[in-house]
């Protein structure tokens, strides 16, 4: 009973969450894939209702197992798409799914070499089907693995880039739910597999085998929340890596084709210099290449080259560089003596106190605290 009580609230969760996703008035491709594999889920809670109130389970296992071939796509199309990776749905993603539609080919043409047969033989047909369970079970291990694998490498190629995109650190923008969710889907759909494989040789697994339930629960509760509160992020275009320690850029001929020339570059650089001097746009804290480039009126990827090969350095370095000498001064002001370094965080642009105490650190060598002391006019 308990396991067909949490496939109403998965169905439920899932329903709700394509509601309001639907209702969304700018829906971007990322939303659409999002409220796709929604759906797969639901059908697939839906189908765990079914088999518990029709006792078809036998029957309806490949439908099943071929949805279940669709989430780690699904997945993977998912954190393509939001982190900016093309502005609508590409054809060639289509391929992606050619696992879903093999696995769909195989069980409807077995489906109808059975028309005419009684239910109860259609039954005892399909759940005999060893070949068949064997053919979606390590087609599902097959796609598990790589598509997570490709999402993960995905995910954390972005983080490496996030610095040339943004000067704030924010759980809406660093993808670590992503991370979270891609290591519970590998050890969900593994559990989910060896406890399938234990049950088909006649072991009883007792509360093991049933923790499956409540797990998906959690899955579908992240995804659901996070998805529906994740905007969409700022990497339209390739950019280089930097070294971490010094932020230079290694090789140069990453920006051959951009046809940004000397000259154009030290005037952008200027009018980076400028916005940072005289507008300040430091002060927000949450700014970004977009809303530099917005204020600027230089197209974001010459910023980046420009910051990269130009100036030496990361979008991320280079606005927080002005942050934490616009806190140095509050620091060892007398007039400023009695505020608290949240305040003086917030007012030098930094979005939280973390985040300052480590650049502050990283950029002069102390902590605020030991900035002040050694500082501070007595």
């Amino acid at each position: 009973m308990g396991t067909v009580i949490i496939a109403f609230i998965n169905c439920a969760q899932a329903l709700f969450s394509i509601f309001l996703l639907l209702r969304k008035k700018q829906k971007r491709t990322a939303d659409r894939i999002l409220c796709i594999w929604l759906f797969v889920l639901l059908l697939s809670f839906a189908l765990d209702i079914v088999k518990y109130y029709f006792h078809v389970k036998g029957f309806l296992w490949p439908v099943s197992n071929v949805l279940a071939l669709a989430i780690p796509t699904l997945l993977y199309l998912y954190s393509k798409y939001i982190v900016g990776q093309g502005t609508g749905f590409q054809r060639r993603d289509f391929f992606h799914f050619a696992p879903f539609l093999c696995g769909c080919l195989l069980v409807i043409f077995l489906s109808f070499q059975r028309l005419g047969h009684s239910f109860a033989s259609n039954q005892t047909y399909f759940d005999g089907q060893i070949i068949l369970k064997s053919l979606l079970g390590y087609g599902l291990i097959l796609s598990m693995w790589t598509y997570c694998v490709m999402t993960l490498v995905g995910i954390l190629g972005y983080q490496k880039r996030m610095k040339n995109a943004y000067s704030f650190a924010s759980s809406k923008i660093n993808l670590n739910w992503m991370l979270f969710l891609v290591v519970f889907f590998l050890l969900f759909y593994n559990y989910t597999i060896i406890v399938a494989a234990y049950q088909v040789k006649g072991y009883s697994l007792g509360i093991i085998g049933k923790l499956g339930n409540p797990v998906s629960l959690l899955i579908t509760y992240v995804l659901s929340y996070f998805g529906l509160r994740q905007q969409l992020l700022i990497t339209e275009y390739a950019v280089p890596m930097l070294n971490q320690d010094h932020g230079h850029v290694p090789d140069a001929t990453h920006y051959v084709k951009s046809g940004l020339k000397d000259s154009q570059a030290s005037h952008y650089a200027r009018l980076l210099v400028d916005s940072m001097e005289q507008q300040k746009a430091w002060k927000d804290t949450e700014l970004s290449i977009a809303g530099l480039s917005f204020l600027t009126g230089i197209p974001k990827h010459h910023i980046t080259q420009t910051l990269n090969e130009y100036m030496g350095k990361n979008f991320y370095t280079f606005v927080n560089e002005y942050r934490a000498e616009y806190a140095k001064h509050l620091i060892s002001s007398k007039q400023h003596a009695n505020w608290s370094f949240v305040a003086i965080a917030f007012e030098s642009g930094f979005n939280s106190k973390t985040a300052f105490n480590v650049f502050f650190k990283k950029y002069t060598g102390q902590t605020p605290s030991e900035y002040r002391r050694s500082h501070l006019p007595k």
